[in-house]
């Protein structure tokens, strides 16, 4: 059986575990603590989640564990074999990777939400270590944050970035069910996975409810990889 080492509010752990329920792989779920994330140097290259260990092999960051999984278990394939496709699910998949989730970054960790994001990160740590996360797990995050273009955006400028993207992204589900193709790919999985955990923050679920492209599409999404094995 596959073991799955995550956090569980990590959109890319999200999206490794809606691989595996796509394709009825069983695994059990290793939810790492933030109080042991330093061990997760022991099975990450990067240090980082998620990581599957799969046949005594580790392999981390999730577009790696996601390829991997696609060739050892080839049933529902994700990733086109077309090469025209191919270049849009690569393209989706980065936008969702490198951009979309600084977006949801930045909405966690906005001033009225942080306190929420604190106790859901802290939920697996106990006695000091609870204490330490939720009060300085904000500050923290933030610091990383302000290093990155989208983190040093007001919140204002951050919406209408996000309400561009989700312009853009309706508009290209006009004529069709999923992003690349006729068939759910790694691209719809990598940007549901950013969009679901966008959602859970209340001004990102005003910048989705206004499309309902969007929201059919997440729908199809979430039906087709929601664990029922």
């Amino acid at each position: 059986m596959i073991r799955l080492y995550q956090f569980e509010m990590s959109p890319f752990c999200t999206k490794i575990s809606l691989i595996l329920n796509l394709k009825k792989v069983p695994y059990q779920v290793i939810e790492v603590p933030v109080s042991k994330s330093y061990t997760v140097k022991k099975y990450s290259a990067t240090s980082k989640l998620p990581v599957i260990e799969h046949e005594g092999k580790f392999i981390d960051d999730s577009t790696d564990i996601a390829y991997y999984l696609d060739k050892v278990f080839p049933d529902r394939p994700l990733i086109p074999i077309d090469e025209k496709l191919w270049v849009k699910c690569h393209l989706y998949e980065d936008w969702a990777d490198e951009s979309l989730n600084f977006y949801m970054m930045k909405l966690r960790w906005l001033p009225q939400n942080q306190d929420r994001w604190s106790n859901e990160l802290a939920k697996f740590d106990s006695g000091l270590w609870r204490w330490l996360v939720t009060k300085f797990a904000s500050k923290a995050t933030l610091n990383i944050l302000n290093k990155q273009g989208v983190g040093r955006k007001s919140e204002q400028a951050a919406l209408r970035d996000i309400d561009r993207h989700m312009l853009a992204l309706t508009i290209d589900l006009e004529d069709r069910c999923f992003l690349v193709g006729n068939e759910l790919s790694l691209a719809d999985i990598s940007v549901y996975a950013q969009l679901k955990w966008i959602s859970e923050n209340p001004e990102g679920k005003a910048a989705i409810d206004v499309h309902q492209n969007i929201i059919q599409w997440m729908e199809r999404v979430d039906v087709a990889t929601r664990k029922n094995f």
